[in-house]
């Protein structure tokens, strides 16, 4: 594995920050590595309104599959991160960005650009938390960052 300075800030995006870009995130951590997450299509005002949290399932799959008991931020938008800080990776890993989100992933970015890893959505097949975290550490794997 590459060490954590040689690889940078990553950030993984999802659409609503509460299962795959965590699993993520808990992956990275886990491994030493500097990592944040956010929401492609969750707004603050959700957040806010509607307590969202992280899907219990997520991180159970973490604790009972990877023996991985570690604290993840509360879910979060990436309108919250937009000049705030920018990252050395930008990963998204569901197919919801709309052409007027780009730009706002870019900002994110010193690279000016970002991958899709098109992960499955945990929660439409019976077995998608396994089958995720299968496929995120499969691309994690292939970057030499497990």
């Amino acid at each position: 594995m590459d060490s954590a300075d040689d690889i940078g800030d990553i950030l993984f995006i999802c659409g609503r920050n509460t299962s795959r870009s965590k699993l993520a995130e808990a992956f990275a951590l886990s491994s030493g590595l500097s990592a944040s997450s956010c929401g492609l299509t969750i707004t603050e005002a959700e957040i806010t309104a509607s307590s969202t949290t992280i899907n219990p399932r997520a991180i159970t799959a973490l604790s009972s599959n990877y023996s991985i008991n570690i604290p993840l931020p509360a879910p979060r938008s990436i309108d919250a991160l937009l000049n705030q800080q920018s990252y050395d990776h930008v990963i998204l890993l569901c197919d919801c960005l709309q052409p007027s989100d780009s730009n706002k992933v870019l900002q994110l970015s010193r690279k000016n650009s970002y991958e899709i890893w098109n992960i499955v959505k945990p929660s439409h097949t019976k077995n998608g938390f396994e089958v995720a975290c299968k496929q995120i550490r499969g691309e994690m794997g292939k970057l030499g960052w497990l």
